[in-house]
């Protein structure tokens, strides 16, 4: 017997059917029109899938779906994975920057790395496989019951991180 899915688990399924099948798939192209796609009833999706362990949050999340309620949304997205993955083109004016992190320089400067617990796409490590970028003091941290969406899903602990590097006899 399947256990009775929330509202969360059912705007995931929603948001990847049509942001990544029927938007981009069976539809042949982007969806433009708000009355074939809501992204006030969606808007929560990719937030929960990175964190599993969030609880979720009407309030926020329909403060947060103003954020996402335009004609671009899928657009954008789309856009951005495809980036990421090297396959579409970035802003030209930081083609010079994105060279040169390409090239993946050290990090000098006192640097706090966090890891939440939660997190779907990215488990949360131990840090030390990313340890050979910092030349400066770096401490890595895990938050938990959280995912991807650290200052949001944990703010504490992003704060935290914040006045410790900004106050650094306060570290522990």
């Amino acid at each position: 017997m399947r256990a009775e899915r929330g509202g969360c688990e059912v705007a995931a399924e929603l948001a990847a059917a049509c942001t990544f099948r029927r938007c981009r798939g069976a539809l042949g192209g982007a969806v433009r029109s708000r009355a074939a796609w809501q992204p006030s009833e969606v808007h929560l999706a990719p937030a929960y899938l990175l964190a599993a362990g969030w609880a979720c949050k009407n309030r926020r999340n329909v403060l947060t779906a103003h954020a996402f309620d335009n004609d671009d949304y899928v657009d954008v997205v789309i856009h951005s994975y495809r980036h990421r993955l090297g396959l579409a083109p970035g802003h030209a004016p930081y083609d010079d920057i994105e060279r040169r992190l390409a090239d993946q320089p050290s990090i000098p400067v006192p640097t706090i790395t966090l890891d939440g617990q939660a997190d779907g796409n990215f488990p949360a490590t131990d840090g030390a496989a990313s340890t050979v970028h910092f030349t400066g003091p770096r401490t890595h941290r895990q938050a938990p019951n959280a995912g991807h969406n650290l200052p949001q899903e944990s703010p504490d602990a992003f704060a935290k991180a914040v006045l410790d590097l900004s106050h650094p006899g306060r570290a522990n």
